[in-house]
């Protein structure tokens, strides 16, 4: 799996830049953009959730816990929580 540092290496530039790229945020130039979005589609790279997670101080996670797991009364509970969630982004 590709990292963030392979892709900044890749496209020649440093790992604040390739970050800038990843995240949205930060000013990066039209063509060191391209340059790192190609190197990301060639290595198939996607960003890590828990990286991301470990420097935001937040998981984006929420826990439920489910005294058994069977029979069909906490499904539909689940699926709403996931369909309330999923469009709260």
């Amino acid at each position: 799996m590709a990292t963030i540092k392979d892709v900044a290496r890749l496209a020649g530039v440093g790992l604040g830049t390739a970050s800038r790229v990843v995240s949205g945020k930060g000013a990066v130039s039209p063509a060191t953009l391209e340059k790192v979005k190609k190197a990301i589609e060639e290595l198939g790279f996607r960003p890590s959730h828990a990286a991301r997670s470990l420097l935001s101080g937040t998981s984006q996670m929420i826990g439920v816990y489910i005294p058994v797991l069977s029979g069909t009364f906490y499904t539909p509970i689940l699926q709403i929580i996931d369909t309330e969630l999923r469009a709260a982004g």
